[in-house]
């Protein structure tokens, strides 16, 4: 993956993150990538998000996989 960040980094969405139907993660939301693997990026969110904080599928977390960035431009950034 490019888009790699460590273990405990903090993230801010710099765009609208969508996952149809299941949830919709809003520009300025933050968290903290708490998995981190060859293909894939897990991010705990800090916000409540309906869809993805009561979901047992997702447990508040999104992914970002390296398919993801094939498609779309990153949606977070690290932050301090």
């Amino acid at each position: 993956m490019k888009t790699s960040l460590p273990l405990g980094t903090r993230v801010r969405f710099t765009t609208c993150e969508e996952r149809y139907p299941c949830f919709i993660v809003p520009e300025g939301s933050t968290g903290t990538v708490t998995d981190v693997s060859e293909h894939c990026m897990w991010i705990k969110i800090d916000q409540d998000i309906p869809g993805l904080s009561d979901s047992p599928e997702w447990h508040g977390e999104m992914s970002w996989s390296s398919d993801d960035e094939k498609l779309l431009p990153c949606p977070f950034e690290a932050i301090p």
